[in-house]
C-alpha cells in the first residue's frame, strides 16, 4: 500500500509542526505525536498497519500544503502577511488580577473569560501549564471562567492544540485560543468537516517562532536552580514588570530571576527548522489577533497595554 499521502513524508522531511491535526482527523486512530529527542513534536503512525492511506491526515496537515479552499481564503486576503484588519486597538483586562498574571495586558484572558461567562461559547480550547509537571505544557478544554488561570503567560514550547479538536464536536459553538500553524491545521480541519464542525472563534496569538524545550534546561542550568524545578516562567513580571524576565523557582524555594536576554540571544539555537519557513505571525486566519504592545504606554500597575486587531478571512 502506498503511504504517499499521508504525513509521514511530512515529518522526514522536518515540515511537521506539531499542531496535533492529523490525530484528530484519523478516522483509525492511526497517527500519535511523539516527542523527538529534542522535546519536539511529530507525527507517528502506531500502529503502522492501521493505516488505510485514505489521506485525510495530509489534506489538513498545515506544515507541507493549503488545501484548495485555503488558497482562496489567503487569495481573499489584501496582504497574506498581515491579513484583513478590520480595527487596531491598545487594550489591557480591567481585572487587575487577570491584567497582572498575563503575559501582557491579560486581554487573551479577559476576552475567553467574558465569552464563557456570558455563554457565547460552551467551551474554548487553549493550552496551559500541565498540573503534574511545572516544565511541561498541555492542551486542554475550558468550560468555565474558573478554568483559566494555568492558561495565563507565555508557553514558547510545542503543544499538540490540535489533538483535542475531536472532543469539541459536541457543542454548537466554541472558541480556540492558537498559533497560527495550529488555526490553519482548525482551518482545514474545519473546511474538511463542514457543518459538522461547529461555529468556530478564533483568538490568534503573534507568534515570532516557537522553541525546542531544551532551552527550559538550558535556562535552568544558568539560573543554578537544584532539581526539582517547582516553577519555570518564560516572561515573569515581578522584577523588572514587562514584557519579563526568566523566573525559575525550585524545590528548595529558591527563586531566580534571569535577564530575558538571556533567553533572546538563544533563540535562534533552539528555533525547530519548520518554523523558519513560516511567514504568517501576526495569524491571518484569526477573528482577533493578539500581540505584545512595544511602543503602547503603560497601564496602571505596571502592566503594559496589549494590542490586538480584528480580522482574518471572515471577522465578523
Amino acid at each position: 500500500m502506498t503511504r504517499r499521502n499521508v504525513v509521514a513524508a511530512v515529518v522526514s522531511n522536518y515540515l511537521c509542526c506539531g499542531c496535533g491535526t492529523c490525530v484528530a482527523v484519523c478516522p483509525t486512530d492511526a497517527l500519535a505525536m511523539t516527542e523527538t529527542a529534542a522535546g519536539l513534536l511529530t507525527a507517528q503512525m502506531t500502529p503502522e498497519e492501521a493505516c488505510t492511506g485514505c489521506g485525510l491526515c495530509l489534506r489538513t496537515c498545515p506544515g507541507a500544503i493549503l488545501t484548495d479552499e485555503s488558497e482562496q481564503a489567503f487569495d481573499a486576503l489584501p496582504d497574506p502577511f498581515v491579513g484583513s484588519i478590520v480595527d487596531a486597538y491598545w487594550g489591557w483586562a480591567q481585572a487587575p488580577r487577570t491584567r497582572q498574571d498575563g503575559a501582557s495586558g491579560g486581554v487573551v484572558t479577559a476576552l475567553v473569560e467574558h465569552l464563557l461567562r456570558t455563554a457565547t461559547v460552551q467551551a474554548a480550547l487553549l493550552t496551559r501549564w500541565s498540573p503534574d509537571d511545572p516544565l511541561k505544557h498541555e492542551a486542554f478544554i475550558a468550560h468555565a471562567p474558573e478554568d483559566l488561570g494555568r492558561s495565563q503567560r507565555s508557553r514558547y514550547c510545542p503543544v499538540a492544540l490540535n489533538e483535542r479538536l475531536r472532543e469539541l464536536m459536541q457543542f454548537e459553538r466554541i472558541a480556540v485560543v492558537g498559533l497560527p500553524c495550529q488555526l490553519h491545521g482548525i482551518d482545514h480541519f474545519a473546511r474538511l468537516l463542514g457543518d459538522g464542525f461547529p461555529d468556530i472563534i478564533r483568538v490568534g496569538l503573534f507568534c515570532e517562532r516557537t522553541l525546542s524545550p531544551l532551552i527550559v534546561d538550558r535556562l535552568i542550568e544558568i539560573a543554578g536552580a537544584k532539581t526539582p524545578i517547582r516553577q519555570f516562567e518564560y516572561r515573569h513580571k515581578g522584577e523588572h514588570g514587562w514584557p519579563g524576565d526568566v523566573y525559575v523557582q525550585d524545590g528548595g524555594g529558591n527563586a531566580v530571576f534571569i535577564d530575558r536576554d538571556e533567553r533572546m540571544r538563544r533563540k535562534d539555537l533552539y528555533t525547530p527548522a519548520r518554523c523558519r519557513l513560516c511567514f504568517d505571525k501576526l495569524n491571518v486566519l484569526a477573528d482577533i489577533a493578539c500581540g505584545d504592545g512595544y511602543g503602547a504606554p503603560y497601564a496602571e500597575e505596571g502592566s503594559p497595554q496589549c494590542w490586538f486587531a480584528q480580522g482574518g478571512v471572515d471577522a465578523s
